[in-house]
C-alpha cells in the first residue's frame, strides 16, 4: 500500500525522484513503530495553468531560471519597481506556483515544478 502512495506521488511530481521524496516527507501525517499514515494531495488542475495571465508566466520563467529570487532580484531582472515585485511574487505564491522560505527567497514549488515546466514549454517561453 504505500507503494502505491508512493508511485502516486512519483507521477504527481512528474519522475522528479527527489520532488518525490521531498512531497512523500511533507505527506506523513503520523507515524508509529508498525505504521505511516500518509495524507496524499490531490492531483492539481492543470488546465489552470494554460490560463495565467502573462505575468505570471515571466515570473514563473524568472524564478526558474534564478533557481531562487527575493523581492528585489525579482525587480531588477523583471525591470519593475519593488512594489509591482512583491504584488507579482505574493500572487505567485497565493497561487501555490512558488514556496516562501523565512529569508524572503522565492521558488517555484517542487511539486507543481514539471507541470509549471510544460505549461511554459507549450507557451514556448522556455526551450
Amino acid at each position: 500500500r504505500q507503494a502505491s502512495a508512493f508511485a502516486r506521488i512519483y507521477e504527481l511530481t512528474g519522475g522528479n525522484v527527489g520532488a518525490a521524496i521531498d512531497l512523500w516527507r511533507r505527506s506523513i501525517v503520523r507515524a508509529s513503530d508498525t505504521a505511516i499514515e500518509v495524507r496524499i494531495p490531490a492531483v492539481p488542475d492543470r488546465g489552470v495553468l494554460a490560463r495565467l495571465p502573462l505575468r505570471w508566466y515571466a515570473g514563473l520563467v524568472a524564478v526558474f531560471i534564478h533557481r531562487a529570487v527575493s523581492v528585489a532580484r525579482m525587480a531588477r531582472v523583471m525591470r519593475m519597481s519593488r512594489d509591482d515585485a512583491t504584488s507579482l511574487l505574493s500572487d505567485l505564491e497565493r497561487a501555490s506556483l512558488v514556496t516562501v522560505d523565512r529569508s524572503g527567497t522565492y521558488r517555484l514549488d517542487p511539486v507543481l515544478l514539471p507541470m509549471v515546466l510544460a505549461a511554459l514549454r507549450t507557451r514556448r517561453m522556455l526551450p
